[in-house]
């Protein structure tokens, strides 16, 4: 999937050269392995993610793990300026679903944002969702 979206960008650049227009470079796919070992140091620039998120409302938490660094989480919330999007809508609202229901809520996603690294509040850094690629609901 992504080896096709890169040529698609490629084409698209080459359309964009053509017409004079300025292309803007996808956002890098990482694991959030790969993130939370930048924590000390991150570029801030945009990332795709392919991680399980874990969506705990007794707890108000949302994580993003991955199966190659299962002990590591890292913390999700969507970019305010993303709310709007129909994808990140979407997700929101299924990430949500019943509240009187608890339990944990996890899903396979594909998620665009910026990960900001470790503070004091954020000892593993915080992932800012800018646009949801794909989710879906683990059973």
């Amino acid at each position: 999937m992504l080896t096709l979206r890169a040529g698609l960008v490629v084409a698209l650049c080459l359309v964009s050269a053509c017409s004079g227009a300025q292309s803007v470079a996808p956002a890098a796919a990482q694991s959030v392995c790969q993130l939370y070992a930048t924590r000390s140091s991150p570029t801030h620039q945009p990332v795709l993610v392919h991680a399980t998120a874990w969506v705990a409302l007794r707890h108000g938490g949302a994580l993003l793990q991955d199966a190659s660094c299962p002990k590591v989480a890292i913390g999700f919330r969507f970019a305010d300026e993303a709310r709007d999007r129909p994808m990140v809508k979407k997700f929101s609202d299924v990430m949500t679903g019943d509240v009187m229901n608890l339990k944990p809520r996890l899903f396979d996603v594909h998620l665009k944002g910026t990960y900001s690294g470790a503070t004091e509040a954020e000892p593993n850094g915080l992932f800012v969702v800018t646009d949801v690629e794909g989710f879906k609901q683990q059973p």
